[in-house]
């Protein structure tokens, strides 16, 4: 099902679709599918997914006039809007939504593309024509890129099962130009890999100095609090074990392969097998 957005129209034909009823099995019901042309579609499966329930929204809440604004995804909007108004200030205000059963990938986008304007909490700092123009950018991305890269995925996935060829293939320039542009990306990803890790350990280390600070206290007027308090409920699998062995045994499920190797090394490798696939390397990378 191609991405719907406020105020866009549908031309629907009337389709049938199988439906499973306690009295009498199945039985047909009309529903409303996009038209599409050319052979057979897969339409019909999604307006099922639309029927029971799977088909959701991508929006944009306005807080009052401000330039605040948050995106997310949910499969009914007046509800989120009441769940999200709960604290807030002023009037959420639905801006924009776009309807798609894919909104989890949509809310993904979004936020991806706003993640530099986020305030505290779930909001982001962004004017009306900016919101706007993610929102476009999102429906976009739905109807076009993220239904080609799915086919695209869907293709290497086949070639990834099939043997080889020997042959190797002369260079194009845009393949030699798509090549550079991933050396140059995997170079700048393994340089953000490296500075986020010294910010990971600079940000524990000034925690723990404030911590150290604050020592036996609840906290440092201004700075920060170390309460004592409970902790998440949590399943303790050793108090069951201790109490109630019997019940634990029942349900030690997992292998321990680990174990197995230790104890049993010669008969661990006899069990080693193989399969072919394909591994993709960069010509640096040999």
């Amino acid at each position: 099902m191609e991405p719907v957005g406020q105020g866009q129209a549908q031309v629907g034909v009337v389709a049938a679709l199988w439906c499973c009823t306690a009295s009498t099995g199945f039985e047909l019901a009309g529903a409303v599918v996009k038209q599409r042309s050319g052979g057979p579609q897969p339409w019909l499966g999604r307006q099922f997914q639309r029927t029971v329930g799977f088909m959701g929204y991508v929006y944009a809440f306005r807080h009052g006039h401000e330039d605040e604004f948050k995106f997310g995804q949910t499969t009914n909007l007046d509800q989120r809007r009441k769940a999200l108004q709960t604290g807030c200030p002023k009037t959420l205000a639905l801006f924009d939504w776009i309807e798609t059963d894919d909104y989890k990938d949509g809310e993904k986008f979004i936020l991806r593309r706003l993640a530099h304007k986020r305030l505290i909490g779930e909001f982001r700092a962004v004017t009306a024509d900016e919101a706007r123009e993610a929102m476009e950018a999102c429906r976009a991305y739905l109807e076009n890129e993220l239904p080609r890269w799915r086919e695209e995925d869907h293709e290497v996935d086949e070639l990834s099962t099939i043997e080889s060829d020997p042959e190797m293939l002369p260079s194009s320039e845009d393949v030699l130009e798509k090549y550079r542009q991933l050396l140059r990306l995997r170079a700048e990803k393994n340089l953000k890999k490296i500075e986020m890790d010294r910010l990971e350990a600079e940000e524990v280390r000034l925690e723990t100095a404030i911590k150290l600070a604050i020592g036996h206290a609840k906290g440092i007027e201004g700075v920060a609090t170390w309460e004592t308090g409970d902790s998440r409920r949590a399943f303790n699998s050793e108090a069951l074990k201790a109490t109630n062995p019997e019940l634990y045994e029942m349900y030690l499920t997992k292998f321990d392969q680990t174990r197995f190797k230790m104890e049993r090394p010669d008969e661990y490798v006899s069990y080693q097998q193989t399969k072919r696939i394909r591994h993709f390397r960069l010509v640096e990378d040999s």
